[in-house]
């Protein structure tokens, strides 16, 4: 090979690292890309070809770099960030509408009962007085519309929890359909010797997405493709082909996931981890207790003082009406106030005598009676046990979410650091390549005198 030829090379193959720098350089600000590096080999002498240094240099490849245990690091950080993140935002929403220490205190459960009660007390010097009877329905009134208002957020949040869910759903399908074709891809383009880096950085972000959504388990396959599985194993991306994730309504309310994969359909464990995971967690460990809990307070209301009004006369000396009713199949109106008059509430103990006060303070006595029904507490400390338990919660996942947001934030970093751009490398590297090519462009004039030289001795 001629010198020109060693020189050609030579300067092919610099032009083939500058332009790897000016690419790493380009995307010097695209927290998605892995830098290149161009991969280079000697050429070493034919045979029969006497004593010589070689015949040049060949390009071999562009290498992308890529840290695979960093990447997987900050896909399992991600789902654990976004796990937590979901969970403490409906959380803090739910503690505002409960807590005691929200801007409408005195609107709380605790409040209203500590007002219901006190409407109450208020009337045992004069249990006959219209307007403290008319007192103690009122209260009862705006007791029952807090509870129902409860109740009611619940359903709100459980509803917004299923189109969030069918939303999140169809993300991942359409992640997963990507996902699927950016392995065929790579596949097809590796085939024929081309650069897949790019394609390699898109399906790492499509990935990085979905495993904020679903917690995945990823294996790299012989061929360049990921293999995608969920927690429990069930495939959700398999070289070029994708599964479907469905939601289906159940009779009893609530959705249950199946993946519908070729050839099987399996149900996904609700607890799935990442975004969707943190939903299912919330509504069955968070939401539908506390649902449940304002339900049994609201029902042991009506029950006991029911019972107790009953046992009592009114003005009139007739057996007291119930106050309360409770319907659990209405959700915007659990506890709803019967039709009851002022002089029909049964607060004294004998008949005869409009200002005995003897049941009224059975009544009263309520406030302080533990309840089976509420495990073995009263009905202040059950709302007290619901909101404390709701502002535990809270203060929970807002400290796991700032542990799990730093761990997601030191696996960016450690994966930017390890697999992306850094202008001091970057830079020194672009003036060295600058300096070789040049070079080579002068051995090729170099060679080209010395060529016309020999000729010119002829």
């Amino acid at each position: 090979m001629s010198l020109i030829e060693i020189a050609s090379s030579g300067a092919r193959a610099m032009k083939a690292h500058l332009d790897a720098v000016m690419m790493n350089m380009a995307n010097q600000e695209n927290r998605d890309y892995s830098r290149q590096q161009i991969e280079t080999s000697s050429l070493g002498p034919g045979t029969n070809s006497g004593i010589r240094a070689g015949d040049g240099v060949s390009i071999d490849g562009i290498r992308r770099i890529c840290d695979q245990f960093l990447v997987s690091k900050e896909w399992q950080a991600g789902s654990e960030e976004s796990y937590d993140r979901e969970a403490m935002q409906y959380l803090q929403t739910l503690e505002e509408i409960f807590s005691e220490s929200s801007t409408q205190s005195k609107n709380s459960l605790p409040a209203r009962l500590d007002a219901f009660f006190n409407s109450l007390i208020n009337s045992e010097e004069q249990p006959d007085s219209s307007i403290n009877r008319a007192e103690i329905i009122n209260q009862a009134k705006v007791l029952a519309s807090r509870l129902n208002y409860f109740n009611q957020e619940i359903n709100n949040q459980k509803a917004g929890l299923a189109n969030d869910r069918k939303n999140i759903v169809a993300t991942i399908n359409n992640l997963s359909t990507n996902i699927a074709s950016y392995n065929q891809k790579i596949i097809e383009l590796e085939s024929t010797g081309g650069n897949s880096n790019t394609l390699r950085d898109q399906r790492d972000k499509s990935v990085r997405e979905l495993s904020a959504l679903i917690e995945v388990r990823v294996n790299n396959a012989n061929n360049g493709s990921y293999d995608i599985s969920l927690q429990n194993g069930h495939p959700l991306v398999t070289g070029n082909t994708a599964g479907e994730m469905a939601l289906t309504t159940l009779p009893g309310g609530g959705q249950q996931i199946q993946l519908k994969y070729p050839g099987s359909t399996s149900t996904v464990n609700p607890s799935c981890g990442g975004q969707l995971g943190a939903m299912n967690d919330i509504e069955s460990n968070t939401l539908m207790p506390l649902q449940e809990n304002i339900q049994n307070i609201a029902q042991t209301i009506e029950q006991k003082f029911n019972a107790q009004l009953q046992a009592g006369y009114d003005l009139n000396s007739n057996q007291g009406k119930p106050l309360f009713h409770f319907d659990s199949n209405n959700p915007s109106r659990i506890l709803q106030i019967t039709d009851i008059k002022a002089e029909e509430l049964g607060l004294s103990a004998t008949t005869g005598t409009v200002s005995d006060n003897g049941n009224l303070k059975k009544l009263i006595a309520l406030k302080n009676e533990k309840f089976p029904a509420l495990g073995n507490i009263t009905i202040k400390e059950a709302a007290d046990s619901t909101i404390n338990d709701l502002a535990r919660k809270s203060a929970n996942y807002k400290s796991q979410f700032e542990i799990s947001r730093e761990e997601l934030n030191r696996a960016n970093r450690e994966r930017i650091s390890a697999n992306g751009v850094d202008e001091n490398q970057e830079g020194p590297h672009l003036v060295e390549y600058q300096n070789l090519y040049n070079a080579n462009l002068k051995m090729i004039m170099i060679a080209g005198q010395l060529f016309s030289s020999v000729l010119e001795i002829f």
